[in-house]
């Protein structure tokens, strides 16, 4: 009988799997008037002692993007109509490394905003007639990039209803503008999820830290170019922070 010949059989080495070369951003964005949460129907008070309600406050954020330490950008989302009023959230997967902040366009770019066809694109894109809300003007003169809209009551009075309304509009290519966040610095690992969180200081539009506040018994409406427009946009591309 021939002999059984027994030979070892080594386990293969398993075939080295490729570093994972991403990891998650969940970005959140939040509305607080001072510290307090932001409700479209809680009574609030300016810094001029005005009681008022924010009833409607939606706008554009276009070319959402982190910024990398050689001066480039990562896009995040190109379009979003956001409704203030809620928490957003988003998810990203993103490439590991290094990034130094955040930025985003409160408007829509230039190259898309007027002479557009708001029917050329899909229901559901936030460019599209119904994905914009209402947030259209015409083809000629484009998108409406922010409405703010509630009603105040400018006596004082605490008792008195809020009935004075107040409506900010905001549209027109110099009227967009990037709300920049540099000073943020942080390490994305491989299969990492960073938790970061915008922070939107309602109250920052009436009454910033520097620069004209907005009064809104004196101040209540633009719908059209101006200097409550410019003032309106500005104090709005600061009142973000980041944590």
């Amino acid at each position: 009988m021939a002999g059984m010949v027994i030979t070892s059989c080594d386990p293969k080495e398993p075939e080295p799997t490729p570093e994972a070369s991403n990891g998650k951003i969940h970005l959140k964005i939040k509305t607080l008037w001072y510290d307090e949460p932001y409700d479209n129907m809680t009574i609030v008070q300016d810094a001029y002692g005005n009681r008022l309600r924010i009833e409607n406050f939606v706008s554009y954020i276009s070319s959402l993007a982190l910024k990398k330490p050689d001066g480039t950008k990562l896009l995040l989302k190109d379009y979003y109509l956001a409704n203030f009023s809620n928490e957003i959230d988003f998810d990203f997967t993103v490439p590991k490394g290094d990034y130094t902040g955040i930025d985003f366009l409160l408007g829509v770019p230039a190259d898309v905003n007027t002479d557009t066809d708001p029917a050329q694109y899909p229901n559901t894109h936030p460019l599209s007639v119904p994905g914009s809300q209402g947030m259209f003007w015409s083809w000629m003169t484009g998108y409406i990039f922010t409405k703010l809209e509630g009603r105040a009551d400018t006596t004082g009075t605490v008792d008195e209803p809020v009935l004075y309304p107040f409506s900010y509009h905001t549209g027109d290519d110099e009227y967009s503008r990037n709300a920049v966040l540099d000073d943020f610095n942080f390490t994305l690992g491989a299969g990492e999820t960073k938790n970061i969180t915008l922070t939107l200081h309602a109250n920052k539009i009436f009454s910033p830290d520097e620069h004209a506040g907005i009064n809104i018994e004196e101040e209540n409406s633009t719908h059209s170019p101006g200097t409550l427009a410019l003032k309106f946009v500005r104090n709005f591309s600061e009142a973000f922070s980041i944590e």
